[in-house]
């Protein structure tokens, strides 16, 4: 048989990307950069699927290196653990009505 030259391809390197990205969109709304939460919670949402979608089809792809995708899967995992982490603790209701991020009273 005949073996396969694994590489690295674009799947892999965009669930890495995209692994990263929600975790600076949150911090972004910790601190609060005048982003509205209504638009940005789900877009972190969409993005960890996303990631997820991604970094299990490079992990199970056969001619694919699984390294870069396995560090996509487990930073897409944590990153979606540490969010609503810190959601849940801090009793956040994202409801499309609230406009306060963290209770906090903008001025």
């Amino acid at each position: 048989m005949a073996k396969t030259i694994k590489k690295i391809s674009w799947i892999s390197y965009s669930a890495l990307l995209l692994s990263v990205i929600p975790v600076l969109f949150f911090f972004a709304l910790l601190y609060s950069i005048n982003w509205e939460g209504i638009i940005t919670m789900p877009l972190i949402i969409v993005i960890i699927v996303i990631a997820f979608i991604l970094s299990l089809i490079g992990f199970f792809k056969k001619t694919e290196n699984k390294i870069v995708s396995a560090m996509a899967l487990i930073i897409t995992l944590g990153s979606g653990f540490f969010i609503s982490l810190i959601v849940i603790v801090s009793g956040i209701r994202w409801t499309p009505l609230s406009r306060q991020i963290f209770l906090i009273n903008k001025v």
